[in-house]
């Protein structure tokens, strides 16, 4: 479950990118199993309008349809207001599932 694309205006090179090359299982208070996977950039080469590095998290689980579904987090890194893992992983420990899977 490795991440490679961090944000659309800034694009790491592969020098820059740093990601998990496997999943670590992962549970929410409401029970749902997966698996989540981090990605970063550090020194990215500024091509584009964002002028940070990035971070990625990915939190992969089935649906009560046993459909596979993601909850995902793309932030900015080493900036002032930057979303902290404790904050991320504190936000990921409530998600759960709701209604009925439509399908797609």
């Amino acid at each position: 479950m490795g991440l490679r694309w961090l944000h659309p205006t800034r694009q790491p090179d592969k020098k820059s990118l740093s990601y998990d090359k496997k999943g670590t299982p992962f549970t929410t208070t409401s029970g749902i199993t997966g698996s989540i996977g981090w990605a970063q950039s550090t020194n990215t080469p500024d091509k584009g309008k964002c002028a940070s590095d990035g971070k990625a998290l990915t939190f992969g689980f089935k649906n009560s349809a046993a459909d596979f579904v993601s909850f995902n987090f793309y932030g900015a890194k080493g900036v002032k207001d930057e979303v902290s893992k404790a904050t991320l992983m504190k936000i990921l420990g409530t998600v759960r599932l709701h209604g009925t899977p439509t399908g797609g």
